[in-house]
């Protein structure tokens, strides 16, 4: 949504420009997307050298740095536990879930920065973007906007809101931690992003209970589905999107340990059972 005095052609070019965008990184980063260069990366062999795009690797050096930073909790080379699994359809009765997973790890891909190649040391190592990929995407499109002279804007991905606001006041809603959607708490948004994770938005049936697509990079297990969430609010959609993705993997002390740490602007919902939501931490002042 923009609110601008700009003429239409003008908006009708950014607007434009934006789809543009978006369809060139998806023909990147969409690993459901046979023919995407992260699918062809994730397909091919060890040892074998792939030449990357500039945004490939512009968004692996990205990712690399994030691990580091939430001390591995964020680890986009697990993607093969991911691509096994059909979320929200599928039983494990007769299965066990990906645990002690080798098929992943930053120690197992080789990544020439400069020269603009990678590969990797073994042949199950697969990349998934899906935890940065939608805010890496919303800071080009917010980037392009401003530099077209757009003053207010929001764009939602869903999970994902971005903003720029000098005229107008962008409010927007956490929702209950809930998979139907339940508007929770307003909160306002100008010049800020915010990403929410959850443990509840997709699962596996496995024995009497279920799963969540939540990977622990840590112990390379899924996490235990349950109704609790993670929003983290910053001024760089990649931050609140990767950030978002991290924190929701930890348990809750670690959670709040991290976020104290680092001064993270959060907020982390939790429903048990019909019980009313309780706020297991809000950052004063949202």
């Amino acid at each position: 949504m923009i609110k601008s005095d700009l003429k239409t052609n003008k908006l009708d070019e950014i607007t434009n420009n934006a789809i543009t965008i978006l369809n060139h990184l998806n023909n990147i980063f969409n690993n459901y997307d046979s023919n995407s260069e992260l699918s062809k990366f994730n397909l091919s062999k060890k040892n074998i050298k792939t030449e990357i795009s500039p945004e490939f690797n512009e968004l692996l050096k990205i990712s690399k740095e994030y691990n580091s930073f939430s001390k591995g909790f964020f680890d986009v080379t697990f993607g093969k536990i991911t691509s096994q699994f059909n979320y929200n359809n599928m039983n494990l009765s007769e299965q066990e879930p990906m645990e002690n997973n080798q098929c992943g790890g930053w120690g197992n891909l080789v990544f020439d920065y400069d020269n603009f190649f990678i590969s990797k040391k073994i042949d199950c190592l697969e990349i998934d973007f899906g935890g940065i990929a939608e805010g890496y995407a919303l800071k080009k499109i917010i980037d392009m906007m401003k530099k077209e002279g757009v003053d207010d804007a929001l764009i939602n991905f869903g999970g994902n809101i971005t903003s720029i606001s000098k005229n107008h006041k962008w409010k927007t809603y956490i929702n209950e931690p809930l998979k139907e959607i339940k508007p929770f708490r307003e909160i306002n948004l100008n010049n800020q992003s915010i990403s929410t994770s959850s443990l509840y938005g997709k699962f596996i049936n496995y024995k009497s209970g279920k799963l969540s697509h939540i990977i622990n990079p840590k112990t390379k297990k899924l996490k235990e589905y349950q109704n609790l969430s993670v929003s983290i609010i910053s001024n760089n959609p990649v931050y609140s999107d990767a950030l978002s993705t991290a924190i929701i993997s930890m348990s809750i002390n670690e959670m709040l340990e991290f976020i104290s740490k680092n001064k993270i602007k959060a907020v982390i919902l939790k429903k048990i059972g019909n019980k009313k939501t309780e706020i297991i931490y809000k950052t004063k002042g949202l």
